[in-house]
């Protein structure tokens, strides 16, 4: 449950300074959304696959609404707003892989608690949820109760914080006393802690509520901590070519992986798998098919993990 977006990409050498013009080098066109890429990535990995999101009554909501048909991805509770546009990202990426985001939010906006079945949470295995709900009154409303449906029913729940400097710390903690596993950054933990000592960070934010959290560490891997299991999981080395989406892949990697063997060192080791394929390619949507990572496990002599 999240925002759903069009991203627009647009590739450029150099940042433009006041009043100048620039040609880009390329501009694309894509679906986006954190939580809209975490379930289209969830469902190419095999998973049965639901999104409760909002879009507008335009051209780019069906834009969207036809590419999570196209990936299977059940859109029931895909509500349409007649009023509101579709969401809108627009990404400024330079030659030296910096980027500028400008976004418009849109019919995310007005995502309303009514647009959440109790049979759709029940009916689930896991309950996925983006931080970006909590920006706005509407969406957050909703995703409390999805939560709270979730908790009341022991779904299992998680939450990526993709922390924004809008969203109030207090908001983002009384989240996770409704959350089983938190994925975040080591940024987004320090400013929710207030500290910059992981280790003080990681039992805090235990001491909330969490059971599974897990630090996406770029280039370094994770680190996924369970009780009082640790397991810190190197990334794997590949040719990156775009990172937009790749934290968003990671998390349904591991949420497949995780519900199905309810073990974490598999779970991370398969999240950092989807996420390597995921930014050897362009887009945030280029994310694998289950095969592919049993494919490339194998090619690091990793089959067992498949």
């Amino acid at each position: 449950m999240g925002d759903v977006n069009i991203d627009i990409v647009v590739k450029i050498g150099n940042f433009p300074t006041k009043s100048t013009k620039i040609i880009a080098k390329n501009i694309g066109l894509h679906g986006g959304g954190s939580a809209a890429n975490t379930a289209i990535a969830a469902a190419r990995l095999g998973a049965k696959t639901r999104f409760i999101g909002k879009i507008g009554n335009d051209m780019l909501g069906n834009f969207l609404k036809n590419e999570f048909i196209k990936n299977k991805v059940n859109i029931e509770s895909l509500a349409i707003d007649e009023k509101e546009k579709t969401g809108i990202m627009i990404f400024f990426i330079s030659s030296s892989g910096k980027r500028t985001v400008i976004g418009y939010r849109g019919a995310n906006r007005n995502l309303k608690p009514d647009d959440v079945k109790e049979e759709t949470i029940i009916s689930s295995d896991v309950l996925h949820i983006s931080a970006y709900t909590l920006l706005d009154e509407s969406p957050r409303m909703t995703a409390v109760k999805a939560l709270s449906l979730a908790l009341k029913n022991n779904i299992l729940t998680a939450f990526d914080t993709g922390f924004h400097s809008e969203t109030p710390t207090k908001t983002i903690k009384k989240i996770l006393e409704k959350v089983d596993i938190f994925f975040c950054n080591e940024q987004e933990i320090q400013e929710i802690t207030n500290t910059k000592n992981i280790e003080h960070a990681l039992k805090e934010i235990k001491n909330l509520g969490p059971k599974i959290i897990v630090l996406k560490l770029g280039e370094k891997g994770c680190l996924i901590e369970k009780g009082e299991t640790r397991v810190h999981i190197p990334a794997f080395n590949v040719q990156v070519v775009d990172v937009i989406g790749a934290g968003d892949a990671f998390n349904a990697g591991f949420l497949v992986k995780y519900v199905e063997t309810k073990d974490i060192l598999k779970a991370g080791i398969f999240g950092n798998a989807v996420a390597a394929l995921t930014i050897s390619r362009i887009g945030a949507r280029s994310t694998p098919t289950k095969k592919e990572v049993e494919n490339f496990l194998k090619t690091k002599k990793l089959a067992k993990i498949k």
